[in-house]
């Protein structure tokens, strides 16, 4: 008589069960099986008469894990793998599944292997039928069955299941980052990230006022926070920050809300090709009271030359600069690239924008106005009764040499303070004036005061182009003192 061992667990039971012989030759034969252990898990301890006379069925309980999935959402599938490991056709009728409303299975079958409508699932030896199977429920831990019914040599099939179903919250950061490039001198890139709050992966309902707080890691000034507004941050790529110098520039946004933290990484390089696009020169007007500064920019962009000369600070309702308003390096800020700023010219209340073409030519910058501000019209009052509105007259020689000619103070205004304005920016190409209201104002261009007699100063008149070294410089002439 044939002997053996079997290890049970407290709790568990055995018994036998009779197998039907699969030929005329042999009769039933008792098989030992465990019907019960303590986790109600059904299974064959011995194949040796089954694995002959019938079908043996099994399952990859080893493999299956936690089904854990977020409140309202199918945790991640998991295979189950039937398998018959007899040697005869296993023939499976019905999966019982124990679920009630708080968790409940998701069964995927595979083509051929789907038991509605009656049908059947058969294995034959050696071969396995496979379906998937997920669960998903309210917040909380369980613990579930399936049984599986078929005519295996051992009976049912009990596979316990054990369900994590949590919470989440979740913040989400759209777009998820911001990769730009420039390609011209000055220009200014700008993205909008939205922030979405998430409860269980679905976004909350109020996400106008979520209360978050943001930080910007970057070892550059050229990005900045820009705009902060309900659930959106907008970021800023300067490239004055950094001088126009190519290269990347990277920086990290972090937002946080409720302790939980979300960040993006932004990148920007500089690809500026300096043989169409560079300043040639700037000049600034020694800055006089009641607003009188005149500054003109001479530069190449995208190969074409242009002259920009902007008139008056305090554009766009911004303090004027002898009561408190912009300093020097943001009224420096006039020529290439300023015209793609998100808004233009911010810091000058008129100007203009000349293109040249590459012939002698005259030019009258009341037909190159780009920028008027309601209020301070200065150019209104300018120009002879050939040109009016037409504060400059410029000549280009078509080799890049220009002069630059303020026309004639046409008439005045009746208002006081305007017009001690329009009187003092007919002497703004000059370095010095002792006629000025209230005098002018330091540190800005005063480099021939020095050398002044009592009857001369230096008066700005253009620019000097060398065609040898594509560069620029300021001209002057000796002329008398303004009255």
């Amino acid at each position: 008589m044939t002997t053996g061992n079997v290890n049970l667990k407290i709790g568990s039971g055995i018994s036998f069960n009779i197998v039907g012989g699969t030929s005329g030759l042999i009769g039933n034969r008792p098989q030992l099986q465990t019907v019960k252990t303590l986790d109600n898990v059904y299974f064959t301890t011995s194949t040796a008469f089954t694995a002959f006379y019938g079908p043996l069925l099994s399952v990859n309980v080893a493999e299956l894990v936690d089904f854990q999935s977020i409140v309202g959402l199918n945790s991640d599938k998991q295979t189950i793998k039937i398998t018959n490991n007899g040697n005869a056709i296993l023939n499976i009728t019905d999966i019982l599944y124990t679920y009630n409303d708080d968790c409940g299975p998701r069964i995927f079958f595979s083509t051929g292997t789907t038991l509605q409508n009656g049908n059947t699932i058969n294995i034959t030896p050696g071969n396995t039928a496979t379906f998937d199977l997920a669960y998903i429920g309210a917040q909380g831990v369980y613990n579930n069955y399936f049984i599986i019914i078929s005519d295996n040599s051992s009976g049912p099939y009990k596979v316990n299941t054990h369900q994590v179903i949590t919470t989440s919250t979740d913040l989400i950061i759209s777009p998820a980052g911001f990769n730009t490039t420039t390609t011209q001198i000055g220009q200014i890139r700008e993205v909008t990230y939205t922030l979405d709050k998430l409860l269980n992966k679905r976004r909350y309902e109020d996400v106008a006022n979520i209360n978050f707080t943001t930080k910007l890691d970057t070892n550059t000034p050229a990005w900045s926070i820009s705009k902060i507004e309900n659930n959106t941050v907008s970021l800023k790529f300067n490239s004055w920050e950094v001088n126009n110098v190519n290269g990347t520039y990277i920086s990290t946004l972090t937002l946080t809300c409720g302790g939980i933290t979300t960040s993006t990484i932004n990148t920007a390089t500089v690809s500026i090709s300096t043989l169409t696009n560079k300043n040639i020169i700037t000049w600034i007007s020694p800055v006089a009271k009641h607003n009188s500064i005149i500054g003109v920019s001479y530069d190449l962009s995208d190969g074409v030359r242009y002259l920009t000369i902007g008139v008056g600070i305090g554009g766009n309702g911004l303090p004027i600069y002898d009561n408190g308003g912009s300093v020097y390096k943001d009224i420096n800020a006039i020529g290439i690239g300023v015209d793609v700023l998100p808004d233009p010219y911010p810091f000058w209340s008129n100007v203009t924008k000349i293109r040249f073409t590459n012939t002698s030519q005259t030019y009258y910058s009341g037909d190159w106005q780009v920028k008027t501000t309601d209020s301070i019209n200065y150019p209104k009052y300018f120009g002879n009764y050939d040109k009016p509105n037409s504060m400059f007259i410029v000549n280009d020689d078509g080799y890049g040499s220009i002069t630059i000619e303020l026309n004639y103070l046409r008439e005045l205004t009746g208002d006081a303070d305007f017009d001690v304005t329009l009187k003092n920016l007919t002497r703004a190409f000059h370095y010095y004036s002792n006629v000025d209201v209230l005098g002018r104002i330091t540190p800005l261009p005063t480099e021939y005061a020095s050398s002044l007699t009592n009857y001369t100063t230096y008066l700005f008149t253009g620019f000097n182009y060398n065609t040898k070294t594509k560069s620029a410089s300021v001209n002057t002439s000796i002329v008398d003192l303004p009255v």
